[in-house]
Protein backbone atom coordinates (compact mmCIF):
# COMPACT_ATOMS: atom_id res chain seq x y z
CA UNK A 1 0.00 0.00 0.00
CA UNK A 2 1.77 2.96 -1.16
CA UNK A 3 4.83 2.13 -2.04
CA UNK A 4 7.58 4.20 -2.65
CA UNK A 5 10.03 3.71 -5.38
CA UNK A 6 13.34 1.85 -4.70
CA UNK A 7 12.00 0.64 -1.16
CA UNK A 8 12.29 -3.19 -2.77
CA UNK A 9 14.27 -5.04 -4.82
CA UNK A 10 13.54 -5.51 -8.28
CA UNK A 11 11.33 -8.75 -8.94
CA UNK A 12 10.18 -8.32 -5.68
CA UNK A 13 6.33 -8.73 -4.98
CA UNK A 14 4.13 -6.34 -2.70
CA UNK A 15 1.45 -8.20 -1.76
CA UNK A 16 -1.86 -8.04 0.19
CA UNK A 17 -4.64 -10.44 0.50
CA UNK A 18 -7.41 -10.66 -1.91
CA UNK A 19 -10.97 -12.05 -0.48
CA UNK A 20 -9.33 -15.26 0.18
CA UNK A 21 -11.78 -17.71 -0.05
CA UNK A 22 -11.69 -21.00 2.54
CA UNK A 23 -9.99 -23.84 1.11
CA UNK A 24 -8.85 -21.75 -2.26
CA UNK A 25 -5.26 -21.85 -1.18
CA UNK A 26 -3.51 -23.28 1.63
CA UNK A 27 -3.38 -21.85 5.33
CA UNK A 28 -1.32 -18.84 5.84
CA UNK A 29 -0.67 -18.73 2.02
CA UNK A 30 -0.84 -14.89 1.45
CA UNK A 31 -2.43 -14.26 -2.57
CA UNK A 32 -0.33 -10.98 -3.95
CA UNK A 33 -1.25 -8.38 -6.31
CA UNK A 34 0.44 -5.73 -7.23
CA UNK A 35 0.09 -2.14 -5.25
CA UNK A 36 0.79 0.81 -7.82
CA UNK A 37 4.09 -0.53 -9.07
CA UNK A 38 6.45 2.04 -10.69
CA UNK A 39 8.25 1.36 -13.50
CA UNK A 40 11.59 -0.85 -13.68
CA UNK A 41 11.46 -1.88 -10.63
CA UNK A 42 10.40 -5.66 -12.29
CA UNK A 43 13.02 -8.07 -14.03
CA UNK A 44 11.96 -8.11 -17.93
CA UNK A 45 9.87 -11.35 -18.36
CA UNK A 46 8.63 -11.18 -14.45
CA UNK A 47 4.79 -11.56 -14.60
CA UNK A 48 3.30 -9.69 -11.72
CA UNK A 49 0.42 -11.63 -10.84
CA UNK A 50 -2.62 -11.02 -9.09
CA UNK A 51 -5.86 -13.39 -8.46
CA UNK A 52 -8.61 -13.33 -11.08
CA UNK A 53 -12.39 -15.12 -9.84
CA UNK A 54 -10.55 -18.25 -9.30
CA UNK A 55 -13.41 -20.76 -8.41
CA UNK A 56 -13.52 -23.73 -5.88
CA UNK A 57 -10.82 -26.82 -7.39
CA UNK A 58 -9.80 -25.07 -10.95
CA UNK A 59 -6.36 -24.48 -9.77
CA UNK A 60 -4.08 -26.68 -7.15
CA UNK A 61 -4.24 -25.24 -3.90
CA UNK A 62 -1.97 -22.22 -3.27
CA UNK A 63 -1.08 -22.31 -6.94
CA UNK A 64 -1.65 -18.53 -8.34
CA UNK A 65 -3.41 -17.31 -11.48
CA UNK A 66 -1.99 -14.60 -12.41
CA UNK A 67 -2.67 -11.65 -15.19
CA UNK A 68 -0.45 -8.29 -15.78
CA UNK A 69 -1.81 -5.57 -14.45
CA UNK A 70 -0.92 -2.07 -16.61
CA UNK A 71 2.60 -3.10 -17.66
CA UNK A 72 4.38 -1.11 -19.63
CA UNK A 73 6.21 -1.63 -22.74
CA UNK A 74 9.51 -3.69 -23.12
CA UNK A 75 9.28 -5.45 -19.32
CA UNK A 76 8.38 -8.74 -20.30
CA UNK A 77 10.55 -11.19 -22.83
CA UNK A 78 10.14 -11.47 -26.93
CA UNK A 79 7.56 -14.53 -27.03
CA UNK A 80 6.64 -14.47 -23.65
CA UNK A 81 2.91 -14.62 -23.16
CA UNK A 82 1.24 -12.35 -20.43
CA UNK A 83 -1.43 -14.87 -19.39
CA UNK A 84 -5.07 -14.37 -17.36
CA UNK A 85 -7.95 -16.75 -17.23
CA UNK A 86 -10.70 -16.27 -19.58
CA UNK A 87 -13.77 -18.14 -18.08
CA UNK A 88 -12.61 -21.47 -17.92
CA UNK A 89 -15.51 -24.02 -16.78
CA UNK A 90 -15.00 -26.59 -14.66
CA UNK A 91 -13.00 -29.97 -16.20
CA UNK A 92 -11.97 -28.20 -19.24
CA UNK A 93 -8.30 -27.94 -18.60
CA UNK A 94 -6.22 -29.73 -16.06
CA UNK A 95 -5.76 -28.77 -12.83
CA UNK A 96 -3.23 -25.45 -12.49
CA UNK A 97 -3.47 -25.36 -16.00
CA UNK A 98 -3.76 -21.71 -16.70
CA UNK A 99 -5.51 -20.56 -20.08
CA UNK A 100 -3.51 -17.61 -21.78
CA UNK A 101 -4.49 -14.31 -24.31
CA UNK A 102 -2.84 -11.33 -25.12
CA UNK A 103 -3.33 -8.28 -22.97
CA UNK A 104 -2.95 -5.05 -25.75
CA UNK A 105 0.39 -6.38 -26.81
CA UNK A 106 2.10 -4.27 -29.23
CA UNK A 107 4.55 -4.85 -32.16
CA UNK A 108 7.92 -7.32 -32.27
CA UNK A 109 7.03 -8.06 -28.89
CA UNK A 110 7.10 -11.65 -29.54
CA UNK A 111 8.72 -13.77 -32.14
CA UNK A 112 8.25 -14.22 -35.65
CA UNK A 113 5.64 -17.34 -36.01
CA UNK A 114 4.91 -17.35 -32.38
CA UNK A 115 1.28 -17.98 -32.41
CA UNK A 116 -0.43 -15.84 -29.39
CA UNK A 117 -3.04 -18.23 -28.30
CA UNK A 118 -6.13 -17.12 -26.34
CA UNK A 119 -9.64 -19.71 -25.73
CA UNK A 120 -12.38 -20.13 -28.61
CA UNK A 121 -15.48 -21.21 -27.36
CA UNK A 122 -14.19 -24.88 -26.22
CA UNK A 123 -16.34 -27.08 -25.56
CA UNK A 124 -16.03 -30.03 -23.07
CA UNK A 125 -14.52 -33.15 -24.76
CA UNK A 126 -13.28 -31.84 -28.17
CA UNK A 127 -9.64 -30.90 -27.10
CA UNK A 128 -7.66 -33.13 -24.68
CA UNK A 129 -7.37 -31.47 -21.61
CA UNK A 130 -4.68 -28.93 -21.42
CA UNK A 131 -4.26 -28.27 -25.02
CA UNK A 132 -5.19 -24.77 -25.62
CA UNK A 133 -6.83 -23.56 -28.85
CA UNK A 134 -5.25 -20.92 -30.54
CA UNK A 135 -6.15 -17.85 -32.52
CA UNK A 136 -4.56 -14.59 -33.83
CA UNK A 137 -5.09 -11.54 -31.60
CA UNK A 138 -4.67 -8.61 -33.74
CA UNK A 139 -1.67 -9.88 -35.81
CA UNK A 140 0.54 -7.15 -37.71
CA UNK A 141 2.30 -7.89 -41.07
CA UNK A 142 5.68 -10.04 -41.02
CA UNK A 143 5.30 -11.12 -37.61
CA UNK A 144 4.88 -14.81 -39.14
CA UNK A 145 7.34 -16.66 -41.19
CA UNK A 146 6.51 -17.33 -44.56
CA UNK A 147 4.59 -20.17 -45.57
CA UNK A 148 3.50 -20.85 -41.62
CA UNK A 149 -0.72 -21.30 -40.91
CA UNK A 150 -2.04 -19.20 -38.54
CA UNK A 151 -4.98 -21.25 -37.03
CA UNK A 152 -8.10 -20.89 -35.03
CA UNK A 153 -11.22 -23.38 -34.52
CA UNK A 154 -13.74 -23.38 -37.13
CA UNK A 155 -16.71 -24.65 -35.45
CA UNK A 156 -15.46 -27.88 -34.82
CA UNK A 157 -17.89 -30.60 -33.99
CA UNK A 158 -17.69 -33.98 -31.91
CA UNK A 159 -15.62 -36.63 -33.08
CA UNK A 160 -14.88 -35.15 -36.49
CA UNK A 161 -11.08 -34.59 -35.93
CA UNK A 162 -9.10 -36.48 -33.40
CA UNK A 163 -8.61 -35.42 -30.19
CA UNK A 164 -6.48 -32.17 -29.74
CA UNK A 165 -6.22 -31.55 -33.74
CA UNK A 166 -6.67 -28.12 -34.67
CA UNK A 167 -8.57 -27.43 -37.71
CA UNK A 168 -6.67 -24.32 -39.13
CA UNK A 169 -8.03 -21.51 -41.80
CA UNK A 170 -6.49 -18.58 -42.65
CA UNK A 171 -7.16 -14.74 -40.80
CA UNK A 172 -6.30 -11.83 -43.26
CA UNK A 173 -3.47 -13.13 -44.73
CA UNK A 174 -1.45 -10.46 -46.60
CA UNK A 175 0.27 -11.33 -50.11
CA UNK A 176 3.28 -12.79 -49.56
CA UNK A 177 3.38 -13.97 -46.68
CA UNK A 178 3.20 -18.06 -47.67
CA UNK A 179 5.14 -19.79 -50.28
CA UNK A 180 4.28 -20.00 -53.75
CA UNK A 181 2.40 -23.05 -54.27
CA UNK A 182 1.47 -23.65 -50.76
CA UNK A 183 -2.04 -24.29 -49.72
CA UNK A 184 -3.56 -22.76 -47.33
CA UNK A 185 -6.46 -24.67 -45.74
CA UNK A 186 -9.83 -24.20 -43.97
CA UNK A 187 -12.61 -26.67 -43.34
CA UNK A 188 -15.51 -26.86 -45.91
CA UNK A 189 -18.63 -28.50 -44.16
CA UNK A 190 -16.76 -31.41 -43.42
CA UNK A 191 -19.96 -34.21 -42.26
CA UNK A 192 -19.53 -36.66 -40.28
CA UNK A 193 -17.51 -40.19 -41.27
CA UNK A 194 -17.37 -38.72 -44.72
CA UNK A 195 -13.00 -38.35 -44.44
CA UNK A 196 -11.07 -40.19 -42.33
CA UNK A 197 -10.83 -39.01 -38.19
CA UNK A 198 -8.22 -35.80 -38.03
CA UNK A 199 -7.79 -35.56 -41.96
CA UNK A 200 -8.63 -31.77 -43.31
CA UNK A 201 -9.92 -30.71 -46.33
CA UNK A 202 -8.66 -27.81 -47.40
CA UNK A 203 -9.49 -25.17 -50.25
CA UNK A 204 -7.49 -21.70 -51.52
CA UNK A 205 -8.74 -18.47 -49.29
CA UNK A 206 -8.66 -15.40 -51.59
CA UNK A 207 -5.61 -16.37 -53.42
CA UNK A 208 -3.87 -13.61 -55.13
CA UNK A 209 -2.17 -13.75 -58.64
CA UNK A 210 1.19 -15.65 -58.62
CA UNK A 211 1.45 -16.50 -55.10
CA UNK A 212 0.49 -20.64 -56.05
CA UNK A 213 2.22 -22.20 -58.94
CA UNK A 214 0.34 -22.90 -62.33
Amino acid sequence: VKVRENQHSVGQVVCQVVKVRENQHSVGQVVCQVVKVRENQRSVGQVVCQVFKVRENQHSVGQDVCQVVKVRENQHSLGQVVCQVVKVSENQHSVGQVVCQVLKVRENQHSVGQVVCQVVNVRENQHSLGQVVCQVVKVRENQHSVGQVVCQVVKVRENQHSVGQVVCQVVKVRENQHSVGQVVCQVVKVRENQHSVGQVVCQVVMVRKNQHSL
